[in-house]
């Protein structure tokens, strides 16, 4: 019995051996997997981490493209491989594609690299266009005099009217100094942003400008001030004891703290209310903007204080020289008359004697005169319309010349008149321009002198037409006080109620017998801007008059008061652009651009798509060989 069970217990022996060895392995499997599951754990959390900062680079690219074509619209042609200094050894780059402009839109590619792991993201960004220039506005009043004096203090850019009288501005409007909005007037600005209103002020608080940051960190310090070396240690700047400083702003004096713009007058620097910034260039917009006062009551968010945006300076254009067709060289010696139809500028009747006693060509101010000759903008060769008053359909057509028709091109163009530009005809009310093909008329006219509209002018095409009408000053004009100017209305019948136009004027804007008399009211379809001051006056009185009424059951004759009344101006901004070589232009042909307070071609993201995983490029492996798998 004895000898059985020690041959049992050997037996098991042997099992047991082979027990544990199994145990062993298994163990040694489970630990391996669980060391394999870590690892692989360990690297996919690492791909994840490498993918999200791929990702979070690639939208950093397109980020910095935004930045990069608001500072520089016209030539941005993507971001080159731009690496993240911060950290060099960790293999982060971001690569921005050059834009493909698709329309209103901008295909921005960026893809974003982080430890051999490329991110790639498609971006559709969309064109923003303005506030910035002057031709970017319903109404501008710059209020810079031409001839190099002081802006006026006291100037205001005024709307008003009441009841059905008031006026109807849509689209942005600046003035040079104050803006005035009274009565049932209403300006629907083209940009109106939100804020939060953190205050609940009930206005929009932009933050404080700091104007002297000593220490360059972007933010005021109260205790930072320019390094002061001295002896005595008094913290008082003592040139006469030797006393040196560090200059740190360049201006020669010893600044003691920064210094900031404090507009609210709380001691504090704000750092101002967030806001959407839908047209993307950085800074508040309401569409109301006056360098000084900015009255416009129930709309505290239209505030003063603006930028100043400064007005073009025509003479660099060099319009004489550099204009397609010079109107005046084309009409050489003659003192009136007109061209043949096959030339540009048949369009222009010069000094036409039937008009001389229907106007004063005559300009005169403080015993001053210039009296260059007068263009008349009318078609000798079309048929003049005598029908109603206000109506596109009988107006008297003006046909550009066509190279379809055998005829030297006239569309656009650019046309200088060296004298007085009127639109004007005592046998018709109005002009419609034409032209043969679909295409559209798209002319501008610069004009060194004035320039009289007091006939109704209609587009054929409110898509593709587009006209402009500038006004330069005069040589023989030292002051510029006489030429420059744009006068709206007719100077004996007032008779101008439709145009349709983008006009600056580089001196001043008048009127002329805007009333009851004349126009009650008149509609732009474009803008109304000057370099100086829109100077429209269109208030007018009624005399008191007797007038029968049926009164108690009997018809008596009545007294009315006198009144003011109001001639209504009604603007509506054109907005139409194209897609030209330095990016959004006007349809138009050579208008002034600048000088711009921001760029004309901003972009704001308007979608993103992830493409996914992608391979770096070559020149990222050049740098990051050892990341490569």
């Amino acid at each position: 019995m004895t000898k059985q069970l020690k041959a049992v217990l050997r037996d098991e022996t042997g099992f047991a051996i082979v027990v544990v060895t199994m145990i062993m392995v298994v163990t040694m499997v489970m630990f391996s997997a669980v060391v394999l599951r870590a690892n692989q754990t360990l690297r996919l959390a690492r791909q994840t981490e490498y993918n999200t900062r791929a990702e979070l680079l690639a939208r950093s690219g397109l980020e910095r493209a935004i930045v990069e074509t608001r500072a520089n619209p016209t030539s941005y042609a993507g971001t080159p491989l731009t690496w993240q200094n911060n950290d060099p050894g960790a293999g982060r780059a971001y690569l921005v594609g050059t834009p493909i402009r698709q329309g209103d839109n901008v295909e921005l590619v960026s893809t974003g690299m982080a430890n051999g792991v490329g991110r790639q993201l498609r971006a559709m960004a969309a064109i923003m266009s303005g506030p910035s220039g002057v031709f970017d506005k319903a109404i501008y009043a710059g209020n810079v005099p031409p001839n190099g004096a002081a802006p006026n203090p006291n100037y205001r850019l005024s709307f008003g009217g009441a009841g059905t009288e008031g006026d109807e501005i849509n689209g942005d409007v600046y003035s040079g100094n104050d803006v005035v909005v009274v009565d049932d007037a209403a300006v629907l600005p083209a940009v109106a942003e939100s804020y939060q209103d953190l205050n609940g002020n009930n206005m929009y608080d932009r933050g404080d400008v700091l104007t002297l940051d000593i220490d360059g960190d972007g933010q005021y310090d109260p205790t930072v001030s320019e390094a002061l070396h001295e002896d005595n240690g008094n913290g008082i700047y003592e040139p006469d004891l030797g006393e040196t400083f560090d200059d740190a702003n360049g201006n020669g004096q010893y600044d003691p703290r920064e210094t900031f713009r404090d507009y609210n007058q709380n001691g504090l620097c704000d750092a101002g209310e967030p806001f959407t910034d839908s047209n993307g260039n950085n800074r508040y917009d309401y569409g109301i903007e006056g360098v000084g006062d900015v009255t416009y009551p129930g709309h505290p968010e239209a505030q003063g204080g603006s930028e100043p945006l400064a007005p073009p300076d025509l003479s660099a254009m060099n319009f004489p020289a550099t204009a397609d067709v010079n109107v005046s060289q084309r009409f050489g010696s003659m003192s009136s008359g007109t061209l043949p139809s096959s030339n540009p500028a048949h369009i222009f009747r010069k000094n036409s004697s039937s008009t001389f006693s229907e106007v004063d060509q005559v300009f005169t101010v403080d015993g001053h005169q210039i009296n260059p000759d007068d263009y008349f903008l009318e078609d000798p060769y079309e048929s003049v319309s005598t029908g109603e008053k206000e109506s596109d359909s009988n107006a008297t057509r003006i046909s550009v010349s066509s190279a379809s028709q055998g005829h030297e091109e006239g569309n656009n163009k650019v046309y200088f008149i060296d004298g007085n530009l009127w639109l004007h005809n005592s046998h018709t009310y109005s002009f419609k321009l034409k032209y043969p093909t679909s295409d559209g008329v798209r002319l501008t006219f610069v004009v060194r002198g004035n320039i009289v509209l007091s006939d109704n002018f209609y587009y054929n095409s409110m898509v593709n037409d587009q006209v402009s009408f500038i006004a330069m000053k005069r040589e023989d004009d030292p002051n510029a006080e006489i030429s420059g100017n744009v006068y709206i209305g007719d100077p004996r019948f007032g008779t101008i109620r439709y145009l349709h136009g983008l006009l600056y004027a580089e001196n001043n804007f008048y009127d002329n017998n805007l009333d009851e008399e004349g126009s009650y009211q008149f509609d732009i379809y474009g803008n109304m801007t000057a370099g100086n001051q829109v100077a429209i006056n269109r208030d007018y009185e009624v005399p008191g008059y007797y007038e029968w009424r049926f009164v108690s059951g009997r018809w008596r004759r009545v007294w009315v008061e006198p009144q003011t009344k109001h001639s209504k101006m009604v603007i509506d901004f054109d907005n139409r652009y194209i897609d030209g070589p330095n990016g959004l232009e006007r349809m138009c042909p050579g208008l002034p651009n600048g000088p711009n307070r921001s760029t004309v071609l901003a972009l704001r993201i308007a979608s993103i798509v992830d493409v996914g995983p992608v391979n770096p490029p070559a020149e990222y492996w050049e740098r990051y060989e050892g990341y490569r798998r």
